[in-house]
Formats: structure tokens, sequence, C-alpha cells
């Protein structure tokens, strides 16, 4: 079934839309979408240590894909920005 929950993610169609499509019941398709978010998403909470040696920028990779990149900023910035002391 996660094969159809990442059919649906690149169809560009609604949940409801998707479902109609495939004639499949939409609480079955939500009960495997939230599987399918528990299985992918599990590691990806929480944050990871920034290694500051031998470079002024920084790349941040977020597990859906978006990659946030800050040239020339210090850990200490990104630490202040955080909240982190």
């Amino acid at each position: 079934m996660f094969s159809v929950v990442e059919r649906w993610k690149s169809s560009g169609l609604s949940q409801k839309a998707f479902c109609e499509s495939e004639e499949l019941a939409s609480s079955v398709f939500a009960y495997w979408h939230k599987k399918y978010k528990e299985q992918f998403q599990e590691s990806a909470s929480g944050f990871v240590e920034i290694d500051s040696h031998g470079t002024d920028k920084v790349e941040i990779c977020y597990p859906s894909g978006v990659i946030l990149r800050l040239p020339e900023v210090s850990v200490s910035t990104i630490k202040s920005l955080l909240g982190i002391f």
C-alpha cells in the first residue's frame, strides 16, 4: 500500500479525488497514509549536530528533500537563531 501512497503524492490530486479515481475507501487510504508517515518520518524528528570544522557554509537537509543553504554563516549565529546558547 505504500506504493499507492507514493502514487498519490506524485499525482497532484487531493486525497479524496485520488481515492475516487482508484476506487479506494478514504478510510483505508487514511490508515495507510498514517502508517507511511510513521515509517518514513520516524527518524526525521529532532536536530542533528552541526560540524563547524573547515567551512563557513552550512547546508541543512530536511527529510522532505528541502535543502537550506546558508553561505558564510557562523555556528554561533545559527545557535542564536535557534535559541541554543
